[in-house]
């Protein structure tokens, strides 16, 4: 896939993350967010705005992450899930 349909598809994904996240892509995230930050996002987290997600990821981001801004961050995340979620489902086929 090219890079501007992902990006595309990860903005439309983002947009559209408090209306249609399942709780794979819930749980998928919270294990990805334990990997750059120090500590993972709560339960609730898909409620939050965009905003509020950066400035989490900002201010609990892992000391080799720290210089990173809240929306790298964010990106890092969210493209561990991803892969994390496809991995998964190319696994059982």
């Amino acid at each position: 896939m090219m890079y501007l349909q992902r990006l595309f598809l990860k903005i439309n994904k983002r947009t559209s993350r408090k209306d249609n996240m399942t709780e794979k892509e819930k749980s998928s995230m919270i294990m990805a967010s334990s990997h750059f930050l120090f500590e993972q996002f709560p339960d609730n987290f898909y409620k939050w705005s965009e905003k509020k997600l950066k400035e989490y990821c900002s201010n609990h981001a892992w000391k080799p992450f720290e210089y990173c801004d809240g929306e790298e961050i964010l990106e890092y995340i969210e493209s561990l899930s991803e892969d994390v979620l496809a991995f998964t489902k190319q696994q059982k086929g």
